[in-house]
C-alpha cells in the first residue's frame, strides 16, 4: 500500500513534524530537535517484528516518557500525525484507473495497523477496490513474513497471485520464494504494466518478474 497506492514517504515527514510541534509546546524544545530524537528511537525499534512496537503511537510514547509526560500526550501526537498525514496523502498517478480496469480479486498487504490503513484507504476513496486489507496487527508480525500470505494461499494457488510492491526485500522477496508472481513497482511506468492483466483470469496472469 504505502508508496505503491499512495505517497506515504512524502507525506509522513510533515505529519511527524506536526506531532513534534505538539510536544515542543510542552517541553520548550525546538520541534526539529525533537524530531531527531524521535528518529533515534525509530532506528532502535525499526527491525522489531512486534506490530505495536513499530507504530508511531509507541515511538511517540517513548519520546514522551523521556520527558516525563503522560501517554495522553502521545495519543494526541498520534492523532495529529494521522490528521496531517491524511490531508497530505495523494493517490499514485493512474492507480485508480488501473484498479478500475482489473477485474481480478484485489487485496492490500501492509505493515500498517488496521486503524491507520483503513483511514488511508477511505480518505483516498480506494477501499471499494479491495476484498480485504491484510495488516500487521491482523497477522501478528511485520514485513517481511510469510504470515501475510497464509490466508491468500488458502484461496489461491501461488501462481495465481501477483504481488505488487516498491521494496523488493520487504514486499516481494518472500512472495517470489513462495512461487507467486511479482511486480517491482519502481515508478508509475512499472505500475502501468498491470494493465496488461486486463481481461485475464486470475490464473492467467502474465509473468512480471522484477520489472
Amino acid at each position: 500500500a504505502d508508496n505503491t497506492l499512495y505517497n506515504s514517504h512524502q507525506a509522513a515527514p510533515f505529519a511527524d513534524s506536526d506531532a513534534m510541534k505538539l510536544l515542543s509546546k510542552k517541553v520548550n524544545i525546538n520541534f526539529q530537535n525533537l524530531y531527531k530524537e524521535w528518529q533515534e528511537i525509530v532506528e532502535k525499534i525499526k527491525d522489531s517484528k512486534e506490530p505495536e512496537i513499530r507504530t508511531r503511537l509507541y515511538s511517540y510514547s517513548q519520546l514522551c516518557t523521556k520527558y516525563n509526560l503522560s501517554s495522553k500526550l502521545s495519543q494526541e501526537m498520534f492523532s495529529k500525525f494521522a490528521d496531517t498525514l491524511l490531508v497530505n496523502l495523494k493517490v499514485t498517478n493512474g492507480i485508480k484507473e488501473i484498479l478500475e480496469n482489473l477485474p481480478q480479486d484485489k487485496y492490500v498487504v501492509t505493515d500498517d495497523i488496521t486503524q491507520l490503513a483503513d483511514k488511508k484507504l477511505t480518505r483516498l476513496d480506494l477501499s471499494g477496490f479491495f476484498k480485504e486489507v491484510i495488516t500487521s496487527d491482523k497477522v501478528g508480525t511485520t514485513k517481511p513474513s510469510k504470515n501475510f500470505y497464509v490466508s491468500l494461499l488458502k484461496k489461491y494457488q501461488p501462481e495465481e497471485i501477483l504481488v505488487v510492491g516498491d521494496n523488493w526485500q520487504k514486499d516481494l522477496e518472500i512472495p517470489a520464494e513462495l512461487g507467486m508472481q511479482v511486480l517491482f513497482a519502481q515508478n508509475d511506468q512499472s505500475l502501468e504494466n498491470l494493465l496488461t492483466l486486463r481481461g485475464t483470469t486470475s490464473y492467467e496472469v502474465v509473468p512480471l518478474k522484477r520489472i
